[in-house]
């Protein structure tokens, strides 16, 4: 298929009945790191697979704030959320996320970050010298390919 026909397909099979359905918070976009993907300069890829659908587009790297109820609203989680983020280890999943999430001040750092790029799951909850609370990590580790056998 083209990519305006997996652009299609995807809104139709996938994107359209979960949000339908509820189950889609946001899309994380403007990751152009995939060669052949679209441009910036010619069209927005993850628009067009969410418009009239009621689903958010989520700057890659940017923050979410979940309220969950009976919580109040100075009780919100903030998470960072990536396609990919910057930097990478060839051991440790959580890298890029952890450079990221330190070299930011504890008053102003997110509770966690999450991301997908890498598809190798790794879980992660660290508290850093003098810090007062926990951060997590969380790397999906979603399967990857186009072979309905093997991933």
């Amino acid at each position: 298929m083209d990519a305006q026909q997996q652009t299609e397909f995807l809104r139709r099979r996938y994107l359209k009945p979960l949000a339908v359905a509820g189950r889609v918070l946001g899309m994380v976009s403007e990751y152009w790191g995939h060669p052949g993907w679209h441009s910036e300069k010619t069209k927005n890829i993850w628009r067009d697979m969410v418009e009239g659908l009621d689903i958010d587009l989520i700057k890659n790297g940017g923050c979410v704030m979940f309220k969950y109820p009976k919580q109040s609203t100075e009780d919100m989680q903030m998470i960072r959320v990536w396609h990919n983020p910057p930097g990478a280890g060839k051991w440790d999943e959580l890298s890029g996320q952890r450079e990221v999430m330190q070299s930011i001040s504890e008053d102003a750092r997110p509770d966690g970050s999450v991301a997908g790029h890498i598809h190798r799951m790794q879980i992660a909850s660290e508290v850093y010298a003098g810090g007062k609370r926990k951060v997590f990590y969380i790397s999906a580790g979603t399967l990857k390919g186009t072979n309905p056998n093997m991933a």
